[in-house]
């Protein structure tokens, strides 16, 4: 049987959900039919991550967001590889990936992860790559969304067919785990400490001063509880500074870029997502499958997944107060918090990674097919 020839395309100076999912269908997807190639575009996490999981990747270095030198070499690996579809994830790769594939007149697919417009430190960035998504955007043959939430702004900007399919988790990925005790030991804290946990990168959209005043707020309540702060990135001094500000700095713990963070899920009370946009929450999966309870802001594709009083519970972005009574709750009422858990791991089973294989795979074989009659 021939196999069809998929390139993923991603900047790769970060793990996050989009690189956790590019390396989910890399590793997924059925190899009697497509085989799977991942370009790199930046030096960063990405490629030891992929080549751990056995994933052959290709760094090409691109210096910064418009760096369009990379784009020659783009075309020259496209057409090397006799690539069928590009695959691209992320205003990098949508910007030079999108203009490699038309040249070549290879079908072209893009996944929306968030909301571009949040995904900046400056308003003059974040309107530039907007811009530029805009003018490449109708370029795709479909655009996926991860949520219907991000429907409307695939669609505004230009996005000609669209579809939303679900993020999947594989649960092989937290097989293995090492006893409670090493990782206790490891972050130094003691076992049976009320732990509260927020993983993402350190990044604005991620709301994370928020989480440090509800932090503030419910150790007045629970003094003995620890807050983590788990994820890297450009807020980190200036997050450890607010923490000193607000007298809990000996209460929370940085742990920067962690890459099992199902370890620390393992040992987690209460897992809190306060970002003021999200395009899904991948975090909110992982932490309903080992069954915790979880608080998030109600906003982008979050509604989606946590059901409010059913599987977590939802409070209003930006709002540190009711963040804050919403995990003294779960801390304080074990059988809520056990109730609401056990919840999500049922509405974990919704998003499997079957399921997302199986929809991205057959949406491959609809534009193989459709290319071929043109």
């Amino acid at each position: 049987m021939e196999k069809f020839r998929v390139l993923q395309v991603i900047g790769g100076n970060e793990i996050g959900g989009a690189e956790e999912h590019v390396l989910a269908l890399c590793s997924g997807l059925d190899k009697d039919k497509f085989s799977p190639f991942l370009v790199s575009l930046c030096q960063g996490p990405l490629q030891s991550a992929a080549e751990e999981r056995g994933i052959a990747v290709t760094v090409l270095g691109m210096k910064h967001p418009l760096d369009l030198s990379v784009i020659p070499q783009l075309v020259k690996l496209i057409k090397t590889l006799k690539i069928d579809i590009v695959h691209t994830h992320g205003s990098r790769a949508n910007l030079t990936a999108r203009l490699a594939a038309r040249w070549l007149n290879v079908p072209i697919v893009t996944t929306m992860h968030s909301s571009l417009a949040q995904d900046y430190l400056s308003k003059k960035a974040a309107w530039a790559a907007t811009l530029l998504d805009r003018l490449t955007m109708p370029l795709a043959s479909r655009v996926i969304t991860i949520s219907n939430f991000l429907q409307p702004e695939a669609k505004g900007r230009g996005a000609k067919r669209t579809v939303t399919i679900y993020n999947g988790i594989d649960p092989a990925r937290f097989s293995g785990l090492e006893l409670l005790e090493n990782i206790y030991l490891e972050l130094g804290i003691e076992p049976g400490t009320p732990l509260v946990g927020t993983i993402g990168r350190l990044h604005p959209v991620k709301g994370h001063n928020f989480f440090l005043e509800a932090a503030q707020l419910v150790s007045l309540t629970h003094p003995g509880a620890k807050f983590l702060v788990v994820g890297s990135g450009p807020l980190e001094q200036e997050l450890r500074q607010k923490a000193a500000e607000l007298n809990i700095a000996d209460k929370v713990l940085f742990t920067g870029y962690y890459p099992e963070i199902q370890r620390v899920l393992k040992i987690l009370d209460v897992l809190c997502l306060p970002s003021i946009s999200e395009g899904m929450g991948l975090v909110l999966l992982e932490a309903m499958f080992f069954g915790k309870p979880v608080v998030a802001s109600s906003v982008g594709g979050v509604p989606e997944l946590v059901r409010h009083e059913e599987n977590g519970l939802l409070v209003p972005p930006g709002d540190p107060i009711l963040m804050a009574a919403s995990i003294s709750r779960l801390l304080d009422d074990k059988a809520l918090a056990a109730r609401l858990g056990a919840n999500g791991q049922r509405r974990f089973k919704d998003f499997s990674l079957d399921r997302m294989l199986e929809r991205t795979q057959k949406l491959y074989q609809e534009i193989l097919q459709e290319s071929e009659l043109v």
